[in-house]
């Protein structure tokens, strides 16, 4: 269960984000062709990885502590802004009362959205914010342990520039507290 309260069936959460095959190559054919534009990464190469992972297991390993799942679209926002800001602040995952309230102040501002209420583009962001997040969690760490200064700022810069650009958010100037995002 995510830390919106509903349960695992589609009919009890507006926010479920679905299974369906199709759209989950969708979203991995989008992804490997970003992955090869940014970094010339073979996709034949990057696809066996992906298929070698269960990115669904892995978000939970990676954000089930604190409270976050990956089939509830606000807790793939709240897990994706989380590691966004962690990347620019350099700092470790904040506790779980922040990434409850994350999730319910996006919860809150997505409910009327018509995007909502159209599951195959839930299923399509949903599977995009998940795959981005643990990817981006994942390289943050190996840089961090591997002490790589240049790939943090690098990432940093790519990660603040890409949440301004895409919903106008600056993480610089962004506080992460138990109720929410707020403007620092």
């Amino acid at each position: 269960m995510g830390s919106s309260g509903y349960g695992n069936g589609a009919a009890e959460n507006p926010f479920s984000v679905g299974t369906d095959p199709e759209l989950s190559v969708q979203v991995r054919r989008e992804l490997l062709d970003t992955l090869h534009a940014r970094t010339n990464y073979d996709k034949a190469d990057a696809n066996q990885e992906l298929d070698a992972r269960d990115v669904h297991e892995d978000f939970r390993l990676h954000f089930g502590e604190l409270g976050l799942a990956p089939d509830n679209l606000p807790d793939l926002l709240a897990g994706h802004l989380i590691v966004m800001w962690c990347i620019v602040h350099d700092a470790t995952l904040p506790a779980r009362d922040v990434a409850t309230g994350l999730s319910s102040q996006f919860a809150a501002q997505i409910a009327t959205s018509p995007m909502i209420a159209d599951p195959a583009r839930r299923q399509l962001m949903g599977e995009a914010l998940l795959y981005e997040a643990v990817l981006s969690l994942e390289a943050y760490r190996l840089a961090r342990d591997a002490g790589d200064r240049a790939k943090l700022r690098q990432m940093a810069e790519s990660a603040q520039s890409a949440l301004l650009n895409q919903r106008g958010v600056n993480l610089r100037r962004t506080r992460l507290t138990a109720s929410g995002m707020t403007r620092a």
